[in-house]
């Protein structure tokens, strides 16, 4: 069952090609197959080839190379039964039921489940990390608008946009009174003269 390539029917009763790479209690995990891009197939190689390949081009014959969190999907080339080199794609996951299998395509090795595996928890956990900098971005304009100091949020909001890959802001100065609206609590001094 594992490793195997179905047509199954999804929860919109589509029928879908996908690759099942996990079985619990009589239901399968089952992730959505697409015909591969250029792109796809470019991103499939090594880094070192991605970048000779761009060297010395122009930018709009430059093939795009994925970042960390862009990454969302496995090459796994033409196996026997299908028409087209192909993807899987992680994040168009099913949990269905045998009944929903129509028939077997096709088989991959299980080194492509166990990558599939793997690229399926680190995009789950990129998520979560996502998430968690929604809410920081959130509290970090309220305490703008309510003229409270939030440089503790952002050294935590670059920490996660660390975690997940993205390019860190430049911190602001480190001086009193240099946010959004934050003005001087205490007591403020009005010299006439």
């Amino acid at each position: 069952m594992i490793g195997k390539i179905y047509l199954v029917k999804n929860k919109d009763n589509r029928v879908v090609p996908g690759l099942c790479i996990d079985r619990k209690l009589g239901r399968l995990l089952v992730l959505q197959i697409r015909k591969a891009t250029k792109e796809d197939k470019f991103n499939s190689k090594s880094q070192k080839y991605m970048e000779g390949y761009n060297r010395g081009r122009k930018e709009k014959d430059q093939m795009k190379i994925r970042k960390v969190y862009e990454t969302d999907t496995v090459f796994i080339g033409k196996p026997v039964g299908l028409r087209d080199t192909s993807t899987v794609m992680v994040k168009k996951c099913y949990h269905i039921n045998m009944n929903q299998i129509i028939r077997e395509i096709s088989e991959v090795p299980s080194e492509v489940v166990s990558r599939c595996k793997e690229l399926l928890l680190q995009v789950d956990r990129i998520d979560k990390l996502r998430k968690e900098l929604m809410k920081i971005n959130k509290k970090i304009t309220l305490a703008q608008l309510n003229n409270e100091k939030y440089s503790h949020l952002e050294t935590e909001a670059d920490i996660l946009k660390n975690k997940i890959g993205y390019s860190i802001t430049e911190k602001r100065s480190d001086r009193s009174y240099l946010n959004y609206r934050e003005t001087p609590s205490v007591r403020i001094k009005v010299f006439k003269g």
